[in-house]
């Protein structure tokens, strides 16, 4: 994890990562979620000096695991427990400054505020409780099931689905390395 590209052992070379990934387990309070994807973020100096961003989908699948169910916040099953890929970067210019890290997500899991409300099991029909009003309302996160198709343009822009501290009743966790850096040779 994290190092420095030496100069190509010839002009025609370019950087290969081997990349590997175990889902965590969890505990069994807290199990972990299966893992979704690999990607590869490559950033780099273009032709006018302007730092730049690529990203590489190298392993797994971004539609696995997006059938989470926000009734019982189960993580879905329909994932990977490992990843392990060889990415080579077909990209690669000897001389173009650049780094690469390499990202891993799990699949879609509920919120801290989402497994709150499910615990609680509450009721947006009578909303007798307080916590029904917080679960029930567009900001705790739950808004999807309650906002519905609500289209937040210019029109709409006081809707309260539509406000800016609206969060999403569902989280992506992730992980990163450390990145690895590449210097052309002589710079």
């Amino acid at each position: 994890m994290g190092s420095e590209l030496t100069a190509p052992p010839g002009p025609r070379a370019k950087p290969v990562l081997a990349i590997e990934a175990v889902a965590d387990p969890g505990t069994t309070k807290f199990p972990g979620a299966k893992l979704q994807r690999i990607q590869v973020v490559k950033g780099y100096l273009d032709e006018d000096g302007k730092p730049q961003t690529r990203l590489f989908d190298v392993a797994g699948d971004a539609e696995r695991g997006i059938d989470l169910n926000l009734d019982t916040c189960e993580p879905s099953d329909d994932g990977f427990h490992s990843l392990c890929t060889m990415w080579r970067d077909e990209t690669f210019r000897p001389e173009q400054r650049a780094y690469y890290y390499v990202r891993v997500t799990e699949v879609p899991t509920c919120r801290w505020s989402t497994r709150m409300c499910v615990a609680a099991s509450y009721d947006c029909e009578k909303q007798t409780r307080a916590i029904d009003k917080e679960c029930c309302g567009p900001r705790a996160g739950l808004h999807p099931r309650h906002c519905g198709g609500t289209v937040c343009d210019q029109a709409h822009a006081e809707d309260p689905c539509c406000q800016p501290d609206v969060v999403s009743p569902v989280i992506h966790e992730r992980a990163w390395t450390s990145p690895i850096w590449y210097t052309p040779q002589g710079r």
